[in-house]
């Protein structure tokens, strides 16, 4: 009844705007009209995010001074693939013991994740932001050495990335991306060129990219 609901309201719809060709797909082998469905890929602002030196304070601020920093921004959920970091951190800390992982966002997986950690012992290099501000933000990505969310599809309820727009955020503030290599993020990273695609289930290929 909810897929007869939703095909209802998309019959009635003038228009379907679609954040990648992956959700316009998927839109369409739903059983919408492909007539209807355009993509517009999200767009970020470059007078917000963008290169700039990031203040002292600030790093003070989150205890990330003299680190190298392992960034993911977002909703703490299973398929962010905040786990498949975690579980890469101990071949990382090998040659790089200053690195810390930072998770900014908040969500119902964080306990999860926080078990991992206890079980990895790698409680000292993951650091809970929580909600960052709006200005703060940009300086989060500014101060990252690279920017990491390796997205998974999960198929129950069908969830993925749609395009994931912090990667063109992050990109925006020059710093190399790495994503997991399912829905829209294989359209929002250029492999190779603005960052690397990985297996959202080998923290191994992670690691090798984040130490690239």
């Amino acid at each position: 009844w909810i897929k007869a609901l939703y095909l209802k309201i998309y019959s009635r719809s003038k228009g379907i705007v679609a954040c990648s060709e992956e959700v316009k797909k998927r839109l369409i082998n739903f059983g919408v009209s492909p007539q209807k469905v355009h993509v517009l890929y999200p767009a970020v602002d470059y007078n917000r995010y963008k290169p700039c030196q990031v203040p002292s304070n600030f790093l003070a601020k989150y205890r990330l001074q003299n680190k190298r920093i392992i960034l993911t921004v977002g909703r703490i959920i299973q398929r962010k693939g905040h786990e498949q970091v975690i579980r890469a951190l101990p071949e990382i800390l090998k040659q790089f013991p200053e690195t810390v992982y930072c998770i900014a966002g908040v969500g119902p997986y964080r306990e999860e994740l926080e078990h991992r950690i206890r079980s990895l012992g790698t409680g000292v290099a993951v650091r809970f932001l929580g909600k960052v501000s709006a200005e703060d933000l940009p300086l989060l990505y500014n101060a990252c050495d690279v920017f990491v969310m390796p997205s998974c599809e999960k198929s129950e309820g069908g969830h993925i990335e749609g395009c994931g727009i912090v990667f063109l955020e992050a990109n925006a503030c020059a710093k190399p991306v790495i994503g997991g290599r399912s829905g829209g993020v294989i359209e929002a990273i250029r492999d190779g060129e603005t960052g690397f695609l990985v297996s959202p289930d080998s923290p191994r290929e992670l690691a090798e990219k984040i130490l690239f």
